[in-house]
């Protein structure tokens, strides 16, 4: 099995990229609305809202508690639903992996 198929059926993996790229599009809409060019931010805006769909679909098949859904694929937290005063996470994204 390729590197690239490996990803295809990983959940948590394809979730971390279409993470990356939907981060990137993001930066992409902003500087394109900055320029003025509302039509390449509005085409930038319709790739966006499929890699969003994309990404939510991923993180159905890993997703155990309904708060699973708003973590991020690494999250330590994953599976324990609502924390302590109705906190989703309680660490930044960039640590979750970490741990």
């Amino acid at each position: 099995m390729t590197s690239l198929q490996a990803t295809m059926t990983d959940p948590k993996e394809k979730a971390r990229i279409l993470y990356g790229r939907l981060s990137k599009g993001l930066d992409l809409i902003l500087e394109a609305q900055a320029a003025g060019d509302d039509k390449k931010a509005e085409s930038l805006q319709a790739l966006y809202d499929r890699l969003e769909a994309e990404y939510k679909a991923s993180k159905r098949a890993y997703a155990k508690t309904p708060e699973d859904l708003l973590r991020c694929p690494d999250c330590p937290h994953l599976g324990e639903g609502l924390l302590a005063g109705g906190v989703i996470c309680d660490i930044p994204c960039h640590e979750a992996g970490t741990k």
